[in-house]
């Protein structure tokens, strides 16, 4: 009897952490939209419902509005920052003061802009998002191939992250076990 107390006193607080992890997963940024430059090296990293703007140097400078509730892809071509969210296409300066808004569900125009994890600037420098041991890394490689992190995933996202993994895992393989176990048990008690 004290063996199954045990488990179950187990399965509770699998439970409560992976409830612990959705909580926190409302806090922070785990999951990240896309990568793209400007012409001055600052770095634009896509988040839930914003875009972070980082100096060439990983520090943070401000935060704009991604003009959605929606998904939303973005890239940016001189200097503009072109946000896209189903059919509607936003034009907004470097700021995120929108300048042009309109809707077009063929955007294919601009397909060649956008590629979520890699961005190439106008002088032939290249930006790559990299996902290690499922932290984002974002690298600035030159033309001379010299690579840099300019940027880390923060390490509060990182360990939220784990901890929706480790939830996921729980869901799926852990908390059926528990559940096949306790219907075995009742089952052997009716016979």
């Amino acid at each position: 009897m004290k063996k199954y107390l045990i488990w179950y006193y187990v399965l509770a607080l699998i439970i409560f952490a992976d409830i612990v992890a959705f909580v926190l997963s409302a806090s922070t940024c785990i999951s990240y939209k896309g990568l793209a430059a400007d012409s001055r090296g600052n770095i634009y990293i896509g988040e839930e419902y914003h875009i972070k703007v980082y100096d060439s140097h990983g520090e943070f400078v401000r935060c704009l509005s991604a003009n959605t509730n929606r998904g939303y892809s973005f890239t940016i071509k001189d200097d503009s920052i072109i946000e896209f969210a189903s059919s509607d296409v936003i034009i907004m300066d470097l700021f995120g003061e929108i300048m042009k808004e309109y809707d077009d569900s063929d955007y294919s125009h601009y397909m060649n802009y956008i590629n979520p994890r890699s961005y190439t600037a106008s002088d032939g420098t290249k930006y790559v998002m990299e996902n290690h041991l499922l932290r984002e890394k974002v690298y600035k490689i030159s033309p001379s191939s010299d690579r840099e992190l300019i940027f880390e995933m923060p390490m509060y996202s990182y360990v939220v992250r784990l901890l929706m993994v480790f939830a996921a895992l729980n869901m799926v393989i852990i908390i059926p076990i528990f559940i096949i176990k306790g219907v075995k048990k009742q089952l052997k008690k009716m016979k």
